[in-house]
């Protein structure tokens, strides 16, 4: 593969801006040339953005929630190994993983993947260099380092910290982010719109725009879960009580409780008259035992409750297994017991 045939511009100073409107329940993100992105908030007609979106509040941060640890090491590998004319196979294989990034729906995915590869052809132009200045020489040295900023969401665990942290913390779950995550600053852009609307922006790490994003969203006291019914990541009001997603989820789980609710109830029932019938009949048998130990009235009586019990488990099954109708399995059940009464009762 050809690295001057990618599809992935290869750009100067390429940022992500981020605006968070927490009166419609929407974020506004831009990727582009951080003069070309300044010009198109201001109003700018002929200013060349290489992207947006505007989508639902909170997935920008959900864009950096998915850890991919072995990837990132492969990519920092894989373009230092692509510096010389004779290209690794690693470095063959980073180029095809940079370019799906690059055309998959995930901004923040789209936005890394052309700031590592026009990392690279900067890096590969200092490299080819036969006379380096000093800052050539400081620049290549930091290569590795501005790959690692670049790649820093994406090789830690972020959504299982932020959850553990704002549960432990809602008040103020930023205060246990590190220096690691604060290492680079995030930023500002104001947009030439009459409310004068605030863009945070990333460029050497996606990470400061995450901090900025998160610390926009605490402030306004929501926090990130999961739906307790279909497990997708939402915003919600709280930290520590688990809840719905939306309105459909709520309405489903209603549902789904009541009809647990319904089984139970139904499961009680019948499980108790299988009990009861099964205690009557125990009782009596006890009683006779005391009474008249070792006589032949005992031993069928003591018959007939065997059969009794064979009889009241298997239809108590059947309740079970939707064979057959309570109803009928309480009427059945009389009769047996009544049977089982001729033979107490028989002179």
């Amino acid at each position: 593969m050809n690295d001057n045939q990618t599809a992935i511009p290869i750009t100067d100073n390429c940022i992500m801006a981020l605006y968070l409107d927490f009166d419609k329940n929407k974020e506004h993100v831009v990727v582009g040339e951080l003069t070309e992105v300044q010009r198109y908030l201001r109003g700018y007609k002929q200013a060349y953005i290489l992207g947006e979106s505007k989508r639902e509040l909170g997935t920008f941060a959900k864009e950096c929630f998915t850890p991919m640890t072995g990837e990132m090491a492969d990519v920092r590998i894989g373009l230092s190994g692509g510096m010389g004319n004779k290209k690794s196979l690693l470095f063959e294989a980073t180029q095809s993983f940079l370019e799906n990034m690059y055309q998959s729906d995930n901004f923040c995915h789209r936005f890394l993947s052309m700031r590592l590869w026009s990392e690279y052809h900067k890096m590969r132009t200092v490299y080819s260099k036969r006379k380096k200045s000093p800052n050539d020489k400081k620049y290549e040295e930091g290569f590795i380092d501005r790959i690692e900023d670049l790649t820093l969401p994406y090789r830690y665990p972020i959504e299982k910290d932020i959850m553990e942290w704002q549960c432990d913390s809602p008040k103020f779950p930023m205060r246990y982010f590190n220096r690691e995550y604060y290492r680079h600053p995030c930023g500002l852009i104001w947009a030439g719109n009459l409310d004068n609307n605030e863009y945070g922006f990333a460029s050497v790490s996606l990470m400061p725009l995450l901090m900025y994003g998160l610390k926009r969203i605490y402030d306004n006291h929501l926090y990130f879960q999961r739906c307790k019914l279909c497990n997708k990541l939402f915003l919600a009001k709280t930290a520590n009580i688990p809840t719905y997603c939306g309105e459909d989820c709520k309405r489903e789980g209603k549902r789904l409780s009541k009809q647990r609710f319904d089984e139970k109830a139904k499961l009680a029932d019948y499980e108790r008259v299988h009990k009861n019938a099964y205690m009557y009949c125990y009782n009596k048998v006890k009683k006779l035992q005391i009474e008249i130990p070792g006589s032949e009235k005992l031993e069928k009586v003591e018959a007939g409750f065997e059969v009794f019990k064979v009889k009241n488990i298997k239809m108590k099954n059947a309740v079970k297994n939707g064979v057959m109708p309570e109803s009928d399995y309480k009427s059945e059940i009389l009769k047996e017991q009544g049977k089982f009464d001729a033979l107490v009762y028989e002179h």
